[in-house]
């Protein structure tokens, strides 16, 4: 199964995604271009680089464990649909009182990609079928 990927032309210097370890469920996405993130605030980081993912295949963006523990950012998960051909962005929330500078190269999130399930179907219905669950919200657990 192949995903093609396009290094975008531009100021940035994109890489490919990458791996650290056969096995690993995320593809680390790398910073493009030089940024600075001001303090407590959100901002849009480009990869220049965009996707097509083989039929039936969706991506989500989230964070790498490192990237909030190493720099207090936290990188907002984002949705890319099978059709989407445009450039990957990493969207992150500096929680810090300081701005952050993340030099160009920098491994800031992961895509991660998931099987769609086209033939779901929603069906209404005035009484849901009993779990064992319920309706325990939160800490229903015990741990």
């Amino acid at each position: 199964m192949k995903v093609y990927f396009q290094l975008l032309p531009g100021e940035g210097s994109p890489r490919a995604p990458t791996k650290a370890y056969p096995g690993d469920t995320g593809w680390d996405l790398y910073v493009s271009r030089d940024v600075v993130i001001p303090a407590c605030s959100f901002t849009d980081i480009h990869t220049d680089i965009a996707i097509a993912m083989p039929e039936g295949l969706w991506g989500r963006i989230t964070g790498r464990s490192s990237t909030l523990r190493k720099h207090g950012l936290l990188v907002n998960e984002g949705i890319i649909d099978n059709g989407y051909r445009g450039e990957l962005f990493i969207g992150v929330f500096n929680l810090t009182d300081h701005d952050r500078f993340i030099p160009a190269g920098t491994r800031i999130a992961q895509l991660i990609f998931h099987w769609l399930i086209e033939d779901l179907q929603w069906e209404p219905t005035m009484v849901l079928p009993p779990s064992q669950r319920q309706d325990r919200g939160f800490g229903s657990s015990g741990h």
